[in-house]
C-alpha cells in the first residue's frame, strides 16, 4: 500500500500550485499582523491600540474577501475557476505594495486590507470550486490530506526563514518573497482543463442555509473563531513574550510536520469512518491546547502546545472541509462552499468583536486564551446531532 493516493491528474497541478502558494500565503498571514502590530507599537501607540488597529484592518480583509467572493461566483460561471485564481494575483501583488507604502504612509494600510480580501476570495472561491469539480469524491479525505501534507514544506521552513529574515533585513523581503511563490503557483497551476461553475448561487440562499442549519453554521464558525484568534492575537502575544520574531517562527515551524503526515492516515479514516469522530477528536485537542498554553508558560510548553493545535485543527478543518465538498457534489452547486465561506467569515467577525472588547475592558492577551479553548468545541454540536440522527 503506497503513502499517497494517486489523485487524477487535474488535480496534481492544483497540488504542487498549492505548496508555492502555501509558501506565499505562510510568508503573509504569519508576518503581516506583526508588522502591523510592530508599525504602531514602535511608534508608541500601545500594545492595546496596536492591537485593536491589528483587528480591524482584518475586519475590512474579511468584509473585502466575502463581497469579492459574490462576485467571482457569477465571474466562474463565464471565466472558469482556474481563470479566477490568476486573476488573483493582480490583488494580491496590489496588497503587498500598498503594505511596502504604509510603512510612511499608515492610511495605506486600508487599501491593503482591501485588495488582501479581494486577493482571498477570489482565489479560494477558485481553489475549492476546482477541487470539487476535479476530486474524488470516495477518496476527499485522502485527498486534502494529500495536500495538507506537501503544505507542510512550507509550514515547517518558512516560518523559521521569514523569522531570520526579519531579524536581518526587517519584514519587506517576506512580502517580496510572498509575491514571487504566488506568480509561481499560478505557473504551476497552468490554464488548461478549466472547469466551469454550472449553477448560479444567491446570496440569500447561503443565508437562509445558516438559518436552517445552525448546527453546522456553529462548527464552521467555532473553528474560524480559533484559526483567526491563532492568526492575529497568538504571534502577537509571542512577539511581546520573547521579543523577536525568530522564536514565533520557530515554534510554528518545530510542531508542523508529524500533524502533517498523521492528516493523511486521518484522511484515509475519514473516507472509511465518516467525519464524525476525527471532528470530536480534533475539537478537544483544540480547546485542549490553549488550555496547555495556559499551564505549560515557557517555550518547549508553547512548541508542545502548537503540535497538538496543530494536530487538533488540521484534523478539524481536514473533515469539515471533506464535509463541504461533499454537499458541493450532491447539490450539484457551489452553494455548500459559499455556505462555508460565509459562516468562516461570520467567525471571524465575532473573534475580532469579542476581542476588541476584550482589550478595551481587560487587555490581558494571555488571559483571552480561555476564549479559543471554548469556542474550539462548538464543532462538537455536529458530532451530536449526527448521533441524535442516526438513532431516530
Amino acid at each position: 500500500m503506497t503513502l499517497l493516493h494517486n489523485p487524477k491528474s487535474d488535480l496534481t497541478h492544483l497540488y504542487f500550485s498549492g505548496v508555492a502558494k502555501r509558501v506565499s500565503q505562510t510568508f503573509m498571514s504569519l508576518f503581516s499582523p506583526l508588522y502591523i502590530f510592530s508599525l504602531f507599537w514602535q511608534q508608541n501607540y500601545g500594545v492595546s491600540l496596536s492591537v485593536l488597529i491589528v483587528l480591524f484592518f482584518y475586519l475590512v480583509v474579511l468584509i473585502s474577501k466575502i463581497a469579492t467572493m459574490v462576485f467571482a461566483e457569477d465571474l466562474s460561471r463565464s471565466t472558469g475557476f482556474k481563470k479566477i485564481i490568476w486573476i488573483s494575483v493582480l490583488p494580491f501583488l496590489a496588497n503587498v505594495v500598498f503594505l511596502i507604502l504604509s510603512q510612511s504612509h499608515p492610511l495605506f494600510l486600508v487599501f491593503a486590507a482591501v485588495t488582501g480580501g479581494m486577493h482571498a476570495g477570489l482565489y479560494w472561491w477558485g481553489y475549492h470550486g476546482y477541487f470539487v469539480k476535479s476530486g474524488d469524491v470516495r477518496h476527499f479525505g485522502e485527498n486534502i490530506g494529500q495536500a495538507q501534507l506537501l503544505d507542510t514544506t512550507a509550514e515547517i521552513l518558512v516560518p523559521v526563514l521569514g523569522g531570520i529574515l526579519v531579524l536581518i533585513s526587517g519584514f519587506f523581503p517576506n512580502f517580496i518573497l510572498a509575491s514571487v511563490f504566488i506568480v509561481l503557483s499560478v505557473v504551476l497551476l497552468g490554464r488548461d482543463h478549466e472547469k466551469r461553475q454550472k449553477h448560479d448561487v444567491k446570496f440569500k440562499e447561503v443565508y437562509n442555509l445558516i438559518k436552517t442549519h445552525p448546527v453546522m453554521s456553529l462548527a464552521y464558525i467555532g473553528g474560524s473563531f480559533e484559526a483567526v484568534f491563532y492568526l492575529l492575537i497568538w504571534p502577537i502575544f509571542l512577539f511581546i513574550l520573547f521579543g523577536r520574531v525568530l522564536d514565533f517562527g520557530a515554534i510554528v515551524g518545530a510542531a508542523s510536520f508529524l500533524s502533517a503526515l498523521v492528516g493523511v492516515l486521518v484522511g484515509r479514516y475519514i473516507d472509511r469512518q465518516g467525519e464524525r469522530q476525527v471532528v470530536a477528536m480534533g475539537s478537544f485537542l483544540l480547546s485542549a491546547s490553549w488550555a496547555i498554553r495556559l499551564v505549560l508558560r515557557s517555550f518547549g510548553g508553547y512548541v508542545f502546545a502548537e503540535s497538538v493545535a496543530n494536530f487538533g485543527g488540521r484534523i478539524t478543518a481536514l473533515s469539515l472541509q471533506e464535509l463541504t465538498y461533499k454537499k458541493a457534489i450532491e447539490a450539484g452547486s457551489a452553494k455548500a462552499i459559499l455556505f462555508r465561506e460565509t459562516a468562516l467569515v461570520l467567525g471571524g467577525v465575532i473573534l475580532i468583536a469579542t476581542m476588541s472588547l476584550w482589550v478595551i475592558f481587560f487587555g490581558d492577551l494571555e488571559k483571552a486564551f480561555i476564549l479559543p479553548a471554548v469556542v474550539s468545541l462548538f464543532p462538537l454540536g455536529f458530532v451530536l446531532k449526527s448521533v441524535r440522527d442516526e438513532k431516530k
